[in-house]
């Protein structure tokens, strides 16, 4: 699946950083713009005690979103489903997990 096309200034209006509450420890995602593509980049994950850390998830980790629809993509096995506001702009993060969706809120 090559997913679907968003145009450039539709992603960047999601790159940014975003935080909150993963497995009782902050977590915060920066997403950035590169090549037209978002990249999410795992930052100051903590081990997450009880096993759910997975490939992919620990600090530094990075991985292409790739879009399923204007709002939502793909990222090796995870959902990430950005909220806008009424122009457009992510105001929230909602990563799916197989154990639910976590919602990051964005700082910057």
């Amino acid at each position: 699946n090559q997913g679907v096309t968003v145009p450039p200034e539709v992603l960047a209006r999601y790159v940014g950083v975003y935080s909150g509450i993963y497995g009782g420890g902050k977590r915060t995602y920066e997403v950035s713009l590169s090549g037209g593509q978002l990249i999410a980049r795992l930052v100051g994950g903590e081990a997450i005690e009880g096993g759910l850390g997975a490939a992919g998830i620990e600090d530094g980790a990075t991985r292409v979103l790739v879009p399923q629809s204007q709002t939502l993509f793909e990222g090796l096995g995870l959902g990430y489903r950005f909220i806008v506001d009424d122009k457009g702009v992510a105001t929230d993060l909602v990563v799916i997990h197989i154990s639910g969706p976590y919602k990051y809120s964005r700082e910057r």
